[in-house]
């Protein structure tokens, strides 16, 4: 029995004649060596696959980005679990730290409220960039001077 699915790959080559604008196979034998193929059926045959293969994938696109959307969670997920434990340890030991620090110099809310504010302030306009030096006094020519000891 012979198979009718036209969508059957058969091994063997046809001859098959195709009607193209000329500088559309002038740019296509131009280009063969990108495709990688030696020859104009080759490079046809290979974009007509590939124009297949993205028909196809069009088709399914919605079933495939599911997929892919749930494989990336799914491999993602351990990290962001990690990530949230982590956080989570650290902003308990921030908490612990600020609330010492509060205690020892007897700050009132209002007074908290307003480093805090300031504090939020700074961080939006460093958008994520900290100047490490900056914070641990690092010499710069404002405060030099403080460094002339250790020459």
């Amino acid at each position: 029995m012979k198979d009718t699915n036209p969508v059957t790959e058969i091994n063997e080559p046809v001859r098959k004649t195709v009607y193209i604008d000329e500088s559309l196979f002038n740019q296509a034998k131009a280009l063969e060596y990108l495709a990688g193929v030696d020859s104009f059926s080759a490079f046809v045959s290979k974009a007509l696959k590939q124009y297949i293969s993205q028909l196809m994938l069009g088709i399914h696109a919605e079933a495939l980005t599911k997929d892919i959307k749930k494989a990336i969670a799914n491999a993602l997920n351990p990290i962001n679990v990690r990530l949230s434990k982590s956080l989570y340890r650290y902003a308990v030991q921030l908490d612990m730290l600020s609330q010492f620090v509060g205690y020892q110099n007897e700050f009132n809310w209002r007074e908290i409220e307003a480093v805090r504010k300031e504090a939020q302030e700074n961080v939006a306009k460093m958008r994520g960039q900290i100047d490490v030096g900056k914070i641990i006094g690092e010499m710069n020519p404002e405060n030099a001077e403080d460094y002339d000891e250790y020459d």
